[in-house]
This record gives structure tokens, C-alpha cells and sequence, in this order.
């Protein structure tokens, strides 16, 4: 079986949308996890990744959406759920400097 796969998407030339870009660059070189999960960078267009997902245990989509709660995390899958169903989970994590001096 591959590695585990992380996908950075979203749009760069956007502001925040290139947010999930952004962090697959920075998870790309990290040395230590380059050892154990692969990471790309899909843009705008995750089916031009589809080939490279085949056979992995796990991929991580990560990508910018609007929402309510700055910094939450959308999480849209459950490894224990059942076929056909889904959790969606949120959180917030502690903020980061630019987001505590607001």
C-alpha cells in the first residue's frame, strides 16, 4: 500500500483561497513527515489527482471554505462511521498571533 496522501488545494493568485496550496508547500518540505505521507498540490483541480489517490489508506484534502467560526476545522469524515454516512465535526483551535491581535 502508498503512503498516506495530504492535497493542497485552492487557488494562490486568490488571497486565502490559495490557503490549502500554501500549506501543502509547507508540509512538502518538512523532512520528517516527506518519510512517511506524500504531499501535492492540486490548485483548483483535485480530479487531476484522482490517479495518485488510488491505493492509499488515507488522503487529506486540505482546502479554504467560508464559513462562521475563522479557524474552525471542518472535519467531513469519520473512519468509524458506517456506508453512506458522515459526521461533520468542528472545532477551534487556540488562535495564531495575526488572528489574536484583531
Amino acid at each position: 500500500m502508498k503512503p498516506d496522501l495530504v492535497i493542497g488545494l485552492g487557488n494562490p493568485l486568490m488571497g486565502d483561497d490559495g490557503a490549502g496550496a500554501a500549506a501543502a508547500e509547507v508540509l512538502a518540505n518538512d523532512r520528517t513527515l516527506a518519510r512517511h505521507v506524500d504531499v501535492i498540490s492540486a490548485d483548483t483541480d483535485v480530479l487531476s489527482c484522482a490517479n495518485r489517490m488510488e491505493r492509499r489508506r488515507r488522503v487529506l484534502l486540505i482546502d479554504a471554505v467560508e464559513g462562521e467560526v475563522p479557524g474552525a476545522f471542518p472535519c467531513c469524515a469519520n473512519p468509524h462511521r458506517s456506508k453512506g454516512s458522515s459526521t461533520r465535526i468542528t472545532s477551534r483551535p487556540p488562535p495564531c498571533s495575526p488572528c489574536s491581535a484583531r
